[in-house]
């Protein structure tokens, strides 16, 4: 995608919800990989929100995301990034509280999982690798607060 195609897709999509449409992404993997339990508590969830705040919720992903595309070339761990990590961590408890674990695996399967990357390439080739970076970055920082966290506590 050339640049001016890039900046074109921004201006058409910025305020546009890309992930308008939940009714036809398939859970089974999902559910596979972290049990029916995962998907049953976000389905009941999801069912439990009024159509505006379905809305709502969607459209919070999709201006996540159209903001992140925005810092493809960047580095991940800069400040603007890891707020719109902090966005996503949030958007993601919309449906479940995920463990670093869960988020971590979030970010292979918007590089590698065709459902998810095929989506994001449709925003900017490069964003699913630059997704994945940037989940890692986040995480990573969690992971190191966790462990600082259990340090001070092992020295009380």
């Amino acid at each position: 995608m050339s640049k001016k195609s890039k900046t074109r897709f921004k201006e058409d999509n910025t305020h546009k919800n890309v992930f308008d449409d939940l009714s036809n992404y398939d859970t089974s993997k999902i559910a596979n990989k972290w049990g029916d339990s995962r998907i049953n508590e976000s389905n009941k969830k999801w069912e439990n929100m009024t159509k505006e705040e379905q809305k709502a919720v969607l459209q919070e992903c999709s201006d996540i995301f159209v903001g992140l595309s925005d810092y493809i070339g960047t580095d991940s761990q800069q400040k603007e990034v890891t707020e719109l990590m902090i966005r996503w961590h949030n958007f993601i408890r919309n449906f479940y509280e995920p463990s670093l674990e869960v988020l971590r695996c979030l970010g292979l399967m918007y590089v590698y999982d065709p459902d998810f990357s095929t989506k994001f390439e449709e925003m900017d080739p490069d964003l699913p690798d630059f997704l994945g970076k940037a989940v890692n970055s986040y995480v990573d920082a969690l992971e190191e607060k966790w462990l600082e966290q259990q340090c001070n506590v092992l020295e009380e």
